[in-house]
This record gives C-alpha cells, sequence and structure tokens, in this order.
C-alpha cells in the first residue's frame, strides 16, 4: 500500500488566492497550468496523479497539505477532461486543519477540523464549514486546535481522529512500525 502524507509548517495563501484571482481571466486553466512549477508541492503531487500508482490508497494533508491536495486535484480532474479514473471510488482523501472544495467526483473524502482551529478556519472556505449536506459537512473535532503535537493539551491526535472520523483506510498502514532501539543501535552507519 502507498500512502502520501503531505505536510508542512505554515498555512499557505497560494492555492486559495489562484481560485478566487482567477474569477476575473479569461483563461484561468492555463495560468493556473503554468502557475504550478514542477518542484512545488502541488506540481510533485499532481505528477504522482498521473503516474497512477496501483497501490496509492490514501492522501491525507494538514494545513498547507490539505490546500496543496485540493489544488492538485482539482488540476487532475481537469487535465482528465471528464474521462472517469479508478482513483474517484478508490482513493481516500482526508483534509485536516483546512476545509476546501475538493472536486466532487471523489467519493472517498474526509474533512477534519479542530473546533477552536482558528487558523485552519482562516485558511478554509468559509461556506463549506458550515455545509447543509451531510456527506461532504466537515467534521468539527471539539477541544482541538490547530496543532498536531501530541505534547499539547488541545492538540488534534492524528491517528485518534483517523480511527474515529475517517475509517477510509487502515490506521495501521498510515502509521509507521516503530523501530525497534536494539536494532536502530545496530545499523551500519551512513557513509
Amino acid at each position: 500500500m502507498l500512502e502520501i502524507m503531505v505536510e508542512d509548517a505554515a498555512g499557505s495563501f497560494f492555492a486559495p488566492w489562484t481560485r478566487f484571482a482567477g474569477a476575473g481571466f479569461d483563461n484561468f486553466n492555463d495560468l493556473r497550468t503554468s502557475a504550478i512549477p514542477r518542484e512545488l508541492d502541488s506540481g510533485t503531487l499532481l505528477d504522482i496523479l498521473r503516474a497512477g500508482p496501483e497501490h496509492m490508497s490514501i492522501l491525507v494533508g494538514h494545513s498547507k497539505g490539505a490546500l496543496t491536495i485540493d489544488f492538485a486535484l482539482e488540476e487532475f480532474v481537469r487535465q482528465l477532461g471528464g474521462r472517469p479514473h479508478r482513483y474517484f471510488d478508490e482513493l481516500a482523501v482526508v483534509t485536516v486543519g483546512a476545509v476546501v472544495a475538493l472536486p466532487r467526483c471523489f467519493s472517498r473524502v474526509r474533512q477534519l477540523i479542530g473546533a477552536k482551529d482558528w487558523l485552519g478556519m482562516f485558511n478554509s472556505r468559509p461556506d463549506l464549514l458550515e455545509d447543509p449536506d451531510v456527506d461532504t459537512r466537515p467534521i468539527l473535532i471539539d477541544g482541538v486546535d490547530h496543532c498536531l503535537d501530541t505534547r499539547s493539551p488541545t492538540c488534534m491526535n492524528l491517528v485518534e481522529a483517523l480511527r474515529a472520523h475517517a475509517p477510509l483506510a487502515r490506521v495501521a498502514d498510515l502509521v509507521p512500525a516503530p523501530v525497534p532501539r536494539a536494532a536502530a543501535r545496530t545499523s551500519a552507519p551512513i557513509k
């Protein structure tokens, strides 16, 4: 199983800016395509999606990672030009700490945000935070802020949140098994 987890230290305003700025352009799709340098996370994710790895089962993005996933999936769908793709039914997509307008053709989607996550709400689409559609409404987790650091009392414990609210894939597959200390010490040094 191949999983892609997208994480970044800070929120990104690139993806939302391009969405809203495009309202005044006649050919916004060309602007968006040329505005994604290959070395950026969204360009890399788009390349992975186009390559279509067989065993990719889930995308999880926190904060800027959620915005990156949204941007890459929108571009992926646009480039398909209306053709179906197996990812629409097979790929689980989870955003954490930002609520975005993911393409509706993806059927396995969960969006999680803390009830105290003011940064995440700032980076979210306001109209989607209170979506009347139960299937697309984000899951608001009480007492949780934007932080994923489990040492913080108000953090979102990502593993617990995924188990409770996004059972789209086995959480055991998302969390690498710890390396035994003895095995770690006996490893050959990297030269």
